[in-house]
């Protein structure tokens, strides 16, 4: 009895073990099923939307902040942008060319995942992108097709009227005592009458059926041919029945002349008739399409335009390869299509004037600020040089009104020191540029003042009194040029020395400033000949007091903490901070102000937009190639920040490429080091706690 209890019991004991099995394989099925479901599904998801996210440091492989929001701009204005890269991407190409051709195909992902409104077009052939293009822009050529070959008939008439002519003069008797300039002048007549004008007429028809019969025809360029023929046959016409030419003449050939005068006025006529059609077309945009179809150059087609991005635009040399002997080149892309999309979004470019009471042209190229001159009409703005004084010594006297004024204008106010011959004529000048400055901000207009210490030696040129001091101070700014903020550093040698320079990576979170913080910037002054600095980074902060109508803002500090002060603008540099007399940092050296819709920013500095900082590059290796980027990126991304805020384009104040390129380099926060710890050391291992336990989990359960 008890043994077959025993071997019931051990029966039950097989089955429950058998039927756990199975509920344990099951599961285990299950779950690998599940597993191989998701898997699938988000392997479909991933090439379904192909989002990608950047995790490198400084997101080296993303658009920079300023490019995002020009792409909103872009969705915003609901333009659609088309891109088409004619890279080489050939296999018979060199290594070089198909590396461009990435680099620019990489940058063409990236704008279309970013943006709705940028897509790519790939054609398969030249012939299939001169379709697409006709079909986009074909409406807007039509006129200037409409017209030109409603010129045929009547050119083909005119060419009639002239074989009607060279007939005529075959009948004219010759005279054997024509002298030799009768007759190189009826030679001339008569080769014009009978074979270059007609000749010009013919080509000129042939060419318009020949343009007919083209996918993309060059109907602007060809008007512009037609009109410079037909103006050349009309002037030769016109010279060849002048009276002067017809006295010359042979009395026979003279009488012929006269009789056909009537008719040749006729032709004119008719000639004139038709330049003054052709030269009443309308400019058309996208007619630049056909001069941009090329090789190695990315075309971006809007909706009423063309622009391209050439291969040098794109790569710029950055130096010498010393192990092949190769130019080395940097990658410039998004920096230049960013450019050509602003010119398509903004197609009237603002205008920023710098002016100074020094005479010069202080933007020309070689000119001390050329560099961000260049940078300004890069980012499409139309930049002017003004003056209230010539700047021709033997010709002194005023330069006339400035080239641009009021409201919709950027005056870029550059607050230099007179010097030498011309130093009486500038103090005078500063009055008069005082004048038009308050006529420029009553108007609407906005400012950028770039000021600077000055000892007393050259405050005394402007009667003891801060340039446009009153000025400023209706704005609630207060301008203090006695002042110089110096640093102290070690000249590397174990020594420290103090000068009239400071660095700062870390800004305010006002709009101006906001997009610059790891972006190091330096200010800078020029010794004084006899003592202390002038031109140096100085204070400038807000007045006790301002108008009830005005809004301001400090919008730059100096670094604080124990090495860097202000002191007087005249004292020497001693290595040592003097109280009572000096002024612990940080110290205000910029500020914003906005009444009845005027704006005004003023930065205690100059030199900061001096080409020598501009400039200034230090070299990287990134990978196998060695790349020199900006040194003090914060410069320019201040300057330009102000003159976006300043002129009404506050959504385009963000890092640019170039400066996020300087961003990259830079070590990692605490707080980035922390991220990344835990996701490369403790994150691994956390998410193998959590399948242990799910896995132990379902065991128990079974």
């Amino acid at each position: 009895m008890s043994s077959e209890k025993a071997s019931e019991s051990e029966a039950t004991s097989r089955s429950a073990a058998t039927k756990s099995k199975w509920v344990y394989g099951s599961n285990a099925l299950v779950l690998a099923v599940a597993a191989l479901i998701v898997v699938i599904l988000l392997d479909w998801i991933t090439f379904r939307y192909n989002h990608t996210y950047d995790l490198t440091t400084g997101r080296i492989y993303s658009l920079s902040p300023q490019t995002h929001r020009l792409l909103g701009l872009l969705k915003k204005s609901g333009q659609k942008i088309i891109l088409i890269n004619t890279f080489s991407s050939s296999s018979g190409s060199s290594p070089t060319e198909i590396t461009e051709y990435a680099r620019v195909q990489q940058l063409v992902h990236e704008y279309e995942r970013a943006s709705s409104n940028i897509h790519e077009y790939r054609p398969s052939s030249r012939r299939s992108l001169e379709r697409m293009i006709q079909r986009r822009f074909g409406n807007s050529l039509k006129p200037y097709r409409e017209t030109l070959t409603g010129c045929v008939p009547l050119l083909q008439e005119l060419n009639t009227k002239f074989t009607d002519l060279t007939h005529s003069l075959s009948t004219v008797p010759s005279d054997a005592g024509m002298t030799s300039d009768q007759q190189a002048t009826l030679l001339g007549i008569a080769a014009y009458i009978t074979q270059s004008a007609p000749s010009d007429l013919k080509r000129l028809v042939r060419d318009i059926k020949a343009e007919s019969k083209s996918q993309l025809a060059d109907w602007p360029g060809l008007a512009k041919t037609a009109q410079r023929r037909l103006k050349r046959v009309t002037q030769n016409l016109s010279l060849a029945i002048a009276p002067d030419t017809v006295k010359t003449l042979p009395v026979e050939y003279r009488k012929w002349l006269v009789g056909q005068t009537p008719a040749i006025k006729k032709i004119m006529a008719h000639l004139q008739s038709l330049i003054a059609k052709i030269a009443a077309l309308k400019p058309v945009k996208s007619a630049s399409a056909l001069a941009e179809i090329g090789p190695d150059r990315l075309l971006i087609l809007a909706p009423h335009s063309v622009k391209a991005v050439t291969a040098s635009e794109m790569f710029t040399v950055s130096g010498l390869s010393h192990s092949s002997g190769r130019l080395r080149y940097t990658f410039n892309g998004e920096e230049a299509v960013n450019e050509k999309l602003l010119s398509i979004l903004h197609p009237h470019k603002i205008k920023v004037v710098f002016v100074s009471a020094a005479p010069g042209n202080l933007i020309q190229r070689g000119a001390p600020f050329s560099a961000i001159a260049r940078k300004l009409r890069r980012h499409n703005f139309a930049v002017y040089n003004w003056s209230p004084i010539s700047s021709n010594p033997q010709m002194p006297g005023a330069s006339g009104p400035p080239p641009a004024i009021g409201k919709g204008v950027v005056w870029v106010v550059l607050n230099l020191p007179p010097s030498g011959q011309m130093g009486m004529m500038e103090m005078q000048a500063a009055g008069q540029l005082n004048m038009q400055l308050k006529k420029h901000l009553a108007e609407g207009g906005s400012a950028l003042f770039l000021l600077g210490a000055m000892p007393t030696q050259l405050l005394m040129a402007t009667g003891g009194q801060p340039p446009f001091k009153n000025l400023l101070a209706g704005y609630g700014i207060r301008y203090r040029p006695n002042l110089v903020v110096v640093s102290r550093q070690s000249d590397g040698a174990g020594h420290e020395v103090v000068g009239p320079q400071i660095r700062m990576d870390r800004f305010g979170k006002n709009i101006i400033t906001r997009s610059m913080n790891s972006l190091m910037t330096m200010f800078i002054g020029l010794p004084n000949q006899n003592a202390g600095a002038m031109m140096g980074p100085t204070v400038v902060g807000l007045t006790a007091k301002a108008p009830a109508e005005v809004r301001r803002q400090v919008i730059l500090r100096s670094p604080g903490g124990l090495n860097v002060w202000a002191q007087s603008a005249d004292a020497p540099f001693d290595a040592k901070f003097n109280p009572g007399q000096d002024k612990r940092g940080p110290l205000p050296i910029g500020a914003l102000a906005v009444k009845h819709g005027s704006r005004v920013v003023a930065i205690g500095n100059m030199l900061f937009i001096f080409n020598g900082l501009l400039d200034s590059v230090q070299m990287i290796e990134r990978g196998n190639s060695i790349e020199g980027i900006l040194q003090f990126p914060g410069n320019s991304a201040l300057f330009m920040n102000s003159i976006y805020w300043l002129s009404g384009q506050s959504k385009l104040i963000a890092a640019s490429p170039r400066e996020t390129v300087a961003m990259r380099i830079k070590p990692m926060s605490s707080a980035e080091l922390t991220l990344v710890r835990f996701g490369t050391f403790i994150g691994p291992a956390v998410a193998a706690a959590l399948i242990g336990i799910i896995v132990l989990f379902m065991r128990r359960r079974i």
